[in-house]
């Protein structure tokens, strides 16, 4: 029998960008399989010279420019986990940075708070 020596595939995206916008990174894979190594033929080789059956890389991905932040600082959130001091945060955001005198970054609109920086 003869021996084949392994091929790579084309690389392929293994998932997509690692971010919604701006500059993240993509998985890419490639496999040993064009053609496969048989009767004793030689893996492909990796980009760092050893060899093996699959390989993976990451690469930059660019998915334009994320949204700009409001004039004011981070846009507007709604607070539903907020509890008494400890894990969960404070029990009033208002009342927890009137308490460090930031008392215009917190407001109550139909009963959510918006914290603005």
């Amino acid at each position: 029998l003869e021996q084949v020596d392994g091929g790579w595939s084309d690389w392929t995206d293994h998932n997509g960008c690692s971010v919604t916008c701006g500059t993240g990174t993509q998985t890419q894979v490639r496999i040993c399989n064009n053609p496969p190594p048989a009767n004793g033929g030689m893996q492909c080789v990796l980009l760092d010279g050893t060899k093996g059956l699959t390989e993976t890389q990451n690469l930059p991905c660019v998915l334009g420019s994320c949204p700009a932040v409001t004039a004011s600082g981070f846009r507007n959130a709604t607070f539903t986990t907020l509890g008494y001091r400890g894990r969960l945060g404070p029990a009033s955001l208002t009342y927890h940075y009137i308490t460090q005198d930031h008392e215009n970054l917190v407001t109550l609109q139909n009963g959510i708070q918006y914290f603005t920086v």
